[in-house]
């Protein structure tokens, strides 16, 4: 439709004043909704853009940003009377008070686009009062550590807890884990004192049967709200607020079975008809699904995360909205190309800062490097019009250059880029820069050593035994005082569970465990979890919701005791 069948821009804008719309997403979730009158675009940002159009703000009837906010320095100021200490208190602080007039909830994003903005420091003003929040000098490690175990606290968010309705000593800090890094820090387990293996808390709690049928009579919903009805304390002290911990090896399954609720993926609808009322709300792209399901409650058996439940079934939000592919409604490059250079940017930052702050046509990408590919995308430069540099040094002088400021990771690279101190002559990107012209990798460029590739689970675990280390606190201390080899994974049970090798601390140190179960006791209780496939079994193993009597990698222990397969193992053949 051309300019002149739409209306007058000052008329349009009169219309779309009068809905007192608040922002550019109000606007479009209206467009949506409700048919606009003739002559009112939905995309006043193209049809005006010569005509009229300054910005959302003007469209809309709302003040800009430099207008709605007091300077950096005139917010500052107000913000330092109210004496704040960091920005958790700045997040607790505007949760439950106002701000003086014109001060915004969200200074970091406010202030960078104008380029005011230093650090939560600055604006806090952390001078005036960081002597009387942080003392100069903490008690030595142990000497907190012992006081710490008088309160008999069972877990970190027993602490965090603690810590937010009570007063610690001046010299104990909050957060013990930063403040003794390096200074005898070994574990929650060694800060509180109980040993993360073999604890159970100074009360009789009752049998794991009458405890569930306490926690049923409930008709709580979730581990969380059990969490919180423990917090609330009205939970008596025969039951403990960790089940899963205490009764790990007397009867714990789930939270499902604990709380008498039927596994969620019971619950949830076939993908097809779940996808089939995705499809109804006409919705376009995953952020726009985010929103609806935001603001409006979805029926049952809808999940929010469709991409996670329906894992196998899954292809694409486009698939899942019924939307066909925006790569076939792209503009032509050509064009597109036109339109960034009219713009008049510099570089890849601008034009997403510029995405942002104004918006792009439905039919411009945001990643063209992407969406132009093989479609005659060169560079960034080009898609600007601007000369691209030509002048860098050959791959191995600037190698050698790079190699003097010992710069030891990927990371601080990018770092040293934005000090701006790089000179011309060397690529801020050299992997693109140099590709086929001499890159090898990112530790050929920065001069580092590659690091050795991690041992076999038997091999490593047989040098670990030699160690003679006795608990899995023990080796956290271990690895914290940097004696851990290269070769040998910091986090085992992480890396080797991976790859389906790790067995248990136990089997790891070369310590006597709890004997397994039989492969027949152990399968029948891995039967009651009602569990699809491998992949569930080894969801539920990594939130630690298995006894202690059953293996994580039965296939591997019960190798020569039984084992037919996962089918047979989950109860499924």
């Amino acid at each position: 439709m051309s300019i002149e069948n739409w209306k007058p821009f000052e008329k349009a804008r009169k219309y779309t004043r009068s809905l007192k719309l608040k922002s550019r997403r109000e606007w479009s979730t209206f467009c949506k909704n409700n048919q606009l009158p003739e002559g009112i675009p939905t995309a006043p940002d193209r049809v005006y853009k010569n005509c009229g159009w300054i910005d959302w703000y003007d469209w809309l009837g709302k003040p800009s940003l430099e207008n709605r906010w007091l300077s950096y320095s005139q917010a500052k100021k107000a913000v330092h009377s109210l004496k704040l200490c960091s920005k958790l208190e700045w997040t607790e602080y505007i949760k439950s008070k106002p701000l003086p007039s014109g001060v915004p909830m969200a200074p970091v994003n406010v202030y960078k686009r104008t380029g005011h903005w230093k650090s939560w420091k600055d604006w806090l003003g952390y001078k005036q009062i960081r002597k009387r929040v942080y003392p100069d000098k903490w008690l030595p490690y142990e000497e907190s550590r012992k006081y710490v175990h008088t309160l008999k606290l069972r877990s970190m968010y027993d602490w965090r807890d603690y810590t937010s309705n009570n007063p610690l000593p001046e010299k104990i800090p909050r957060t013990p884990y930063g403040v003794y890094r390096n200074k005898g820090w070994i574990s929650w387990h060694d800060w509180l004192g109980y040993d993360e293996v073999n604890y159970r808390p100074e009360y009789n709690f009752i049998p794991f049967e009458e405890a569930r049928n306490y926690a049923r009579s409930l008709q709580l919903k979730s581990g969380s709200e059990w969490r919180q009805y423990c917090k609330s304390g009205k939970l008596t002290k025969n039951i403990p607020h960790t089940p899963d911990n205490i009764y790990k090896n007397d009867g714990w399954i789930s939270w499902y079975d604990w709380l008498g609720k039927t596994p969620i993926s019971d619950t949830w609808l076939s993908f097809k008809e779940a996808r089939k009322f995705a499809q109804s709300l006409n919705l376009h792209y995953s952020k726009e699904w985010d929103e609806y399901c935001k603001d409006h409650k979805l029926p049952e058996g809808i999940p929010r995360s469709p991409k996670s439940v329906y894992k196998k079934e899954w292809i694409n939000w486009h698939d899942w909205l019924g939307k066909s592919w925006p790569g076939k409604i792209w503009m032509p490059f050509e064009d597109a190309r036109n339109f960034a250079r009219n713009l008049n940017l510099n570089s890849s930052k601008e034009w997403m800062n510029y995405r942002d702050t104004h918006g792009l046509p439905d039919n411009v990408p945001s990643w063209p490097d992407n969406v132009y590919r093989n479609k005659g995308w060169i560079s960034w430069y080009d898609w600007f019009g601007k000369d691209s540099p030509e002048n860098y040094l050959p791959y191995k002088k600037a190698r050698t250059y790079v190699h003097k400021l010992k710069i030891t990771s990927q990371s601080e690279w990018k770092k040293y880029i934005k000090t701006g101190k790089l000179p011309n002559y060397i690529p801020p990107w050299p992997e693109g820069s140099y590709q086929n012209k001499g890159w090898i990798s990112w530790y050929d460029w920065l001069g580092t050593k590659k690091p050795l590739d991690k041992l076999p689970y038997k091999k490593a675990r047989n040098l670990v035994r030699k160690l003679k280390l006795e608990s899995q606190s023990e080796w956290r201390k271990f690895v914290k005082d940097g004696k851990c080899p290269e070769n040998i994974p910091r986090q085992p049970e992480a890396y080797y569970q991976k790859r389906h090798e790790w067995i248990d601390w136990y089997d790891w140190l070369g310590k006597p465990r709890h004997k397994f179960s039989t492969f027949k006791k152990a399968r029948t209780k891995v039967h009651a979890l009602t569990l699809s496939n491998e992949e569930e079994w080894f969801e539920v193993c990594s939130k630690d919701q298995i006894p202690d009597d059953i293996p994580v990698n039965p296939h591997v222990v019960y190798e020569k005791e039984g084992w037919i397969g996962w089918e047979n193992w989950l109860g499924k053949s």
